[in-house]
């Protein structure tokens, strides 16, 4: 399933005043009037395009609508938002540099404001958002080449589809390849022959904030019993979600001149818009096979001006971004490349009221958090890329709300260990579309997976009581088996096993050295961050058979990770009939057979 978020951008009136600007080019005599061309099609405009200093300069407002483009205005900043798939476009009057998804992109000229309408290059819109196109100096002209004529093609469920692109509704969907456009309508299509008949349709309707859903798919369905009475029966209702937006799906039975028909409506509502897919089988059809078809259809629906997919290059600063009035002080673009890390920095106003932004990292089913205090409305961080080479996808979202509700009032009296690791766990920020600032993609050049060398709240070897008991057991060692060998060894001689807990919260690597004793994941946490500290990677692993779960530490040693279980070996330590060291470099295979689950901590 693609991954997406709807973004909050809304498309706005541009009421921008006509206003000299130091910069904006002074056309000597009447202008030159040019034309613009979409598909071979001239585009007519309120304020007709010009040709100035060799370029086409067009309304943007115009060009970009035409394209299904989501524009917003910022009037503080007096800049131009604009975008579409994965393309976000930032253009301020009085400056000739424009930036495209994050990078900085000369437009040769600077934007022109005429008749209240910003002008700029047309062949920078073609650039930015990947068009072909063709200009004619002597004629004046440009011809933009719209790529969502052409088809793209996918398999789902062994069946080949074919993506259908709308440019006036600004949706996407897949549909089975062989189906066809159906005469006289606009994008409606289908398959009709003795042995199949499917028909499809897609409607998007403009709605306001009295409607949802439920609502609309009702409206749909009152209107049809009144307009076809009995002949509407076995009317049935459900709601599921489809690529990550939630659908009201009504079936129902239709007989029409004593032909019996399956028909389908997918009620999706986004933004005041009611989307709207209906579907129709005949009896040659299996009404199950039916649903699957159609289903296929919603699962790849996409609203192109709203929808931001993660799995390919992105950058884009929503709108909370300059209602918050963030200045990012670092250059960001999408995937820039960067080793293992990189510089986030920037500013809000003194006077904000944020405590800072939650800067989440992902890569595949893999996810990390990173936090960015607000001090005086600045923050700056290293963020770290720590799951190896290629794309990681940042969200950045702003802390408004303070922290979570202390355990107590989430877990029942009396917490297990396990419920107090997984309360920590759970600490990690849920992505809330509401309070994300920006969104980008980052390239990690390295093939260092280090996510079990890096420093986090509980493991914070980073702390220099960490480094410096570390470095005094082991700084005449030379290899990290021997190092991880006299830490293990250390630990055992100076802390006892707790099985009993004293607290409702898990020790850091730093409060376990000023300690003599711990749970079996609080002396987890002391071995892997001392071993941290020593550059060795190393993981904290759960192990769960039936209602027991146990804690061990595994060091990535020598290309391969070596499980060393240090809970045991202090809990039985003084058992007459256990070996010294016992638990140090076991087996692990034999180790992992004893659970029936296994999982790394994200610690």
């Amino acid at each position: 399933m693609i991954k997406k978020i709807l973004i909050c951008l809304l498309i706005i009136n541009l009421a921008i005043p006509t206003l000299a600007f130091a910069n904006t080019p002074i056309m000597d005599g009447t202008p030159l009037v040019a034309k613009v061309y979409l598909d071979d099609f001239e585009i007519t405009f309120t304020n007709p395009p010009l040709y100035l200093q060799n370029k086409i300069m067009v309304p943007a407002r115009a060009v970009f609508e035409k394209l299904g483009v989501q524009i917003y205005w910022i009037d503080k900043t007096q800049e131009l938002l604009a975008y579409r798939d994965n393309v976000f476009v930032k253009i301020q009057i009085d400056n000739p540099v424009a930036h495209v998804n994050g990078k900085a992109t000369s437009m040769g000229i600077t934007p022109l404001v005429r008749s209240g309408e910003i002008f700029i290059p047309a062949s920078f819109i073609a650039n930015a958002f990947d068009l072909n196109y063709t200009l004619d100096s002597k004629m004046h002209s440009i011809n933009l080449d719209f790529r969502e004529n052409l088809y793209e093609y996918e398999q789902f469920n062994d069946q080949h589809y074919k993506k259908i692109n709308t440019l006036n509704w600004g949706i996407s969907f897949f549909i089975p390849e062989y189906w066809e456009k159906l005469d006289g309508t606009y994008a409606s299509y289908g398959y009709s022959s003795d042995y199949e008949y499917y028909k499809f349709e897609p409607r998007v309707i403009p709605l306001d904030s009295d409607f949802n859903r439920v609502i609309l798919s009702n409206a749909l369905i009152n209107n049809l019993k009144y307009e076809y009475g009995l002949q509407i029966s076995n009317v049935k209702n459900t709601e599921r979600l489809y690529n990550d937006f939630l659908c009201r799906v009504t079936t129902y039975d239709f007989k029409d001149d004593q032909v019996l028909k399956k028909r389908f409506i997918y009620v999706f509502f986004e933004n005041n818009n009611g989307y709207i897919f209906e579907g129709e089988v005949n009896t040659t059809v299996d009404s199950s096979d039916a649903r699957n078809v159609f289903d296929t259809i919603a699962n790849t629906f996409q609203i192109s001006k709203l929808t931001v997919d993660d799995n390919s290059e992105h950058y884009i600063e929503l709108a909370k971004f300059f209602e918050m009035e963030m200045h990012l002080d670092m250059q960001l673009y999408s995937n820039m490349t960067v080793e293992n890390q990189f510089l986030f920095s920037g500013t809000f106003p003194e006077d904000t009221a944020l405590k800072g932004l939650h800067i989440i990292v992902s890569k595949g089913s893999e996810t990390t958090e990173y936090y960015a205090p607000l001090i005086s409305g600045a923050f700056k961080a290293n963020i770290f890329t720590p799951f190896g080479l290629g794309k990681h996808n940042i969200t950045v979202m702003v802390d408004d709300a303070g922290s979570k509700p202390p355990l107590s009032e989430r877990i029942s009296l009396g917490p297990t260990l396990d419920d107090i690791v997984n309360n920590a766990i759970s600490l990690e920020m849920p992505i809330d579309s509401k309070k994300i600032v920006m969104k980008f993609s980052i390239l990690n050049t390295s093939d260092d997976a280090i996510k079990f060398l890096l420093p986090s709240d509980y493991i914070d070897y980073d702390a220099h009581s960490v480094y410096q008991t570390a470095n005094g057991l082991t700084y005449n060692l030379t290899n990290d088996y021997a190092k991880s060998k006299m830490i293990y060894e250390w630990i055992v001689d100076n802390y006892t096993y707790e099985p009993i807990l004293e607290s409702t919260t898990l020790s850091s690597t730093t409060s376990m050295i000023s300690k003599t004793s711990g749970t079996e994941v609080d002396l987890s946490i002391l071995y892997a961050g001392l071993m941290r500290s020593m550059n060795v990677p190393s993981r904290i692993v759960r192990g769960t058979n039936e209602q027991v779960s146990h804690y061990w530490v595994e060091n990535f040693i020598n290309g391969k990770w070596q499980l060393s279980d240090i809970a045991w070996e202090i809990k039985y330590k003084d058992d007459q009939s256990q070996k010294k060291l016992q638990y140090f470099n076991i087996n692990m295979m034999g180790h992992y057979s004893q659970y029936k689950k296994t999982e790394f901590l994200p610690f």
